[in-house]
């Protein structure tokens, strides 16, 4: 379901640094409004939602930039979403996994998760960010022997039930202006996605 990412870890502690400037720029995850079932390019004027470091901010996509055109969101793609405030450039894309309605979310560690979730260590996103935690167990209570909302789940001896399963992109804003580089309109010109 989800496509290998060239991602080389997926915590950085909410801080990516950029080439060798002091300025570090803020790392953000995003959720894919909806029910995703496939890590295909969204239409534009879909939702996503801003998990960490906003929680709860929405962003309208204006522009989605596919960066090698395999027609997935993958690494080095951009979003650009309505009002700014700069382009946002994809780092990773993994699962999430809203528990409790929503109250904790948390993302796969795995490239590509099996489909029993239990053994697997996820990152906490929200409510707060970045602790790693072991699923223990699933119970699937849609008796459907698929991983799927509905189900509970055992992480650190607390029973929880999956509300959502859903698509993140991991990246940042861009800094400076939301304007396209050259090679992109170069891209768009020979009629390639964009």
């Amino acid at each position: 379901m989800y496509a290998r990412n060239r991602l080389a870890a997926l915590a950085t502690a909410g801080l990516v640094a950029q080439g060798a400037s002091a300025n570090p720029v803020l790392e953000y995850y995003l959720d894919l409004m909806g029910d995703p079932q496939t890590q295909e390019v969204p239409e534009d004027g879909s939702d996503w939602l801003e998990i960490y470091n906003r929680y709860g901010t929405i962003h309208h996509q204006q522009e989605y930039l596919d960066s090698d055109f395999d027609g997935l969101i993958s690494s080095g793609d951009e979003i650009i979403f309505s009002g700014g405030p700069d382009p946002f450039e994809v780092l990773g894309v993994f699962p999430s996994y809203h528990l409790n309605g929503g109250e904790m979310v948390f993302l796969s560690t795995s490239f590509d998760p099996p489909p029993n979730p239990v053994g697997e260590t996820w990152m906490l996103i929200h409510p707060s960010f970045g602790s790693t935690h072991l699923v223990e167990a699933w119970l699937d209570v849609n008796d459907n022997d698929i991983f799927d909302a509905g189900d509970d789940l055992y992480i650190d001896g607390v029973r929880y039930s999956v509300h959502q399963i859903g698509l993140n992109a991991s990246g940042y804003f861009t800094q400076g202006a939301a304007q396209r580089s050259s090679w992109s309109r170069i891209k768009q010109w020979l009629g390639g996605r964009r």
